[in-house]
């Protein structure tokens, strides 16, 4: 019955669209299939580290009220930052020569999985699967071990 419900949890999750399908999209289209196929290997490894933190106990800290201040505290001056850098130093200015750099793998393996592990909506969904799987199968804290 566990696979049954894990095959239709994974078949819920294909109808999600969100930054990652975008930035996979946009990899394959721009760079070809191997960059983008680089970029799925991050995104999946990111998933399975997301996974492995919920099912070891993240879930209890992530879901504390007094650690919910300052975790969203410390996204709030990381969005803050970013978003200062951006508007200050643009990546692209009008008139000025671009130039193509050569790219490498890992740093598309890297751009998938920070993507993905970035995105506290990843966190909330494996919070959700592992709490539901230990409370259905009668699973305990830190089940993968």
């Amino acid at each position: 019955m566990a696979f049954f419900d894990g095959l239709l949890v994974g078949l819920a999750f294909v109808i999600f669209i969100g930054p990652v399908f975008f930035t996979l999209l946009h990899t394959s289209l721009q760079f070809g299939f191997r960059y983008g196929l680089a970029v799925a290997v991050g995104i999946v490894f990111s998933d399975f580290m997301a996974m492995s933190m919920c099912a070891l106990g993240a879930a209890a800290f992530l879901q504390n009220p007094k650690n919910q201040t300052w975790i969203a505290l410390g996204g709030a001056i990381f969005l803050i930052g970013l978003g200062l850098k951006y508007i200050f130093d643009p990546k692209y200015k009008p008139g000025k020569q671009v130039e193509v750099k050569k790219v490498s793998y890992l740093s598309f393996i890297m751009k998938g999985f920070l993507v993905n592990f970035l995105n506290p909506f990843v966190f909330l969904v494996w919070i959700g699967i592992t709490s539901m799987a230990s409370s259905k199968y009668g699973i305990g804290e830190g089940f993968m071990v």
